[in-house]
């Protein structure tokens, strides 16, 4: 294992093979940067393909995927995507955890983040999502068995910084779609919870 570190925030990079959970938002396409740019293992990617959103995730991680290889140059990675009613947290962690027991990836990396500061959230339009699992005033450990999730305690701000650190921001954030909107199926509403974060962390959604 190899730890990088970026700006203050440490990554431990785990011998392969190793997964990730990417939707194709802002965190996880840089966290798969990350870990194509560093890792020498295998890297297998997952996604979840939600009937409520349209199925649109896979897509937009397709197109990360690509722009990650052709920034890093490592196209050591396999995609894989299943398919869900509705993107529950339960939805999302159980395939995930069914990969740990079968111990086809060594660690699975997934890139939750903390929460906008407690006094940004109360001008936010919308109200907070998991905020039990997103709380900015707990620090959380970043290991939880085989489950590793590295920003867990830093918000969209810390995520853009490391963007600008790594200079993909113009190259690789822009490919990124986080909005929720069950309607759209490409770009952002800039009206949903999801998209008021971003243009909070990034200045842009």
């Amino acid at each position: 294992m190899n730890i990088v570190k970026i700006n203050d925030v440490s990554i431990d990079i785990h011998d392969g093979p190793i997964g990730i959970s990417i939707s194709g938002g802002a965190d996880s396409s840089i966290l798969l940067y990350i870990l194509m740019k560093y890792a020498t293992g295998p890297i297998h990617a997952f996604t979840c393909s939600s009937k409520q959103k349209n199925r649109v995730s896979p897509h937009v991680a397709l197109n990360v995927i690509g722009k990650c290889i052709d920034l890093t140059g490592n196209d050591n990675i396999r995609h894989h995507t299943f398919f869900v009613e509705e993107q529950t947290y339960s939805a999302l962690i159980s395939p995930l955890s069914k990969i740990l027991d079968e111990e086809y990836v060594n660690f699975m990396y997934t890139a939750t983040t903390s929460l906008p500061p407690r006094d940004i959230l109360s001008t936010f339009i919308n109200p907070s999502p998991l905020m039990d699992k997103r709380d900015p005033g707990i620090i959380r450990p970043v290991y939880n068995g085989k489950f590793y999730v590295p920003f867990f305690n830093i918000n969209k701000r810390d995520i853009c910084r490391i963007y600008e650190t790594l200079g993909v921001k113009d190259h690789l954030y822009h490919m990124t779609r986080s909005c929720e909107d069950l309607v759209m199926t490409e770009g952002h509403c800039g009206r949903c919870w999801w998209c008021e974060e971003r243009l909070w962390g990034f200045g842009e959604v």
